[in-house]
């Protein structure tokens, strides 16, 4: 997060940057204005003076307001990229903290699996539902010696589905998959 900080300061630099060079363009451009009031004055042309001058405020307004809404820009560039560093960094801690609570509960291999999205023979339904979440669509059927479930997600139409798991026992035992 440390490199998207710096990152983030790079690109408000770069920003302010381009704004100081704006501002000594626009110095230049004063300079050269004042240049050319002071050669109309000697020519004693007052309206040209007044003319040139005129033009010259609407221009200074015009660069600063240019000037202002880039620096607006780079302020708001700036506070989206630290918004979105810590959007990444909550992200972050809470996929951490998930993974630590997955792997004390259910150990790491385990834990992997579960962040994996993975199914595998021997999950239990706690591990089924924390990997693919709940279910769709639940069957059960209790028989003499066994009770077996068949969990259903992706539904793609009336009792369609692209993934049936069954469990017996409350223990995954197989899967069936459609594309």
């Amino acid at each position: 997060m440390t490199d998207f900080y710096v990152a983030c300061g790079i690109v408000a630099t770069i920003a302010l940057l381009a704004i100081l060079v704006k501002v000594a363009d626009r110095r230049r451009q004063v300079a050269k204005r004042e240049r050319t009031l002071a050669v109309a004055r000697e020519e004693n042309t007052r309206h040209q003076a007044e003319t040139a001058r005129q033009a010259f405020m609407m221009q200074q307004a015009a660069e600063y307001a240019r000037a202002e809404n880039a620096r607006r820009e780079a302020e708001g560039a700036a506070h989206a990229a630290r918004m979105h560093a810590q959007m990444l960094e909550r992200a972050a801690a809470e996929k951490a903290a998930r993974r630590e609570r997955l792997t004390q509960k259910f150990g790491a291999a385990a834990a992997e699996k579960i962040e994996r999205h993975e199914i595998w023979q021997g999950a239990t339904v706690e591990m089924l539902v924390e990997s693919r979440g709940t279910p769709a669509e639940v069957d059960e059927r209790v028989m003499a010696t066994k009770t077996k479930h068949v969990y259903k997600y992706d539904q793609f139409g009336k009792n369609r589905f692209r993934l049936r798991i069954t469990i017996e026992n409350g223990i995954v035992v197989g899967w069936e998959e459609k594309n």
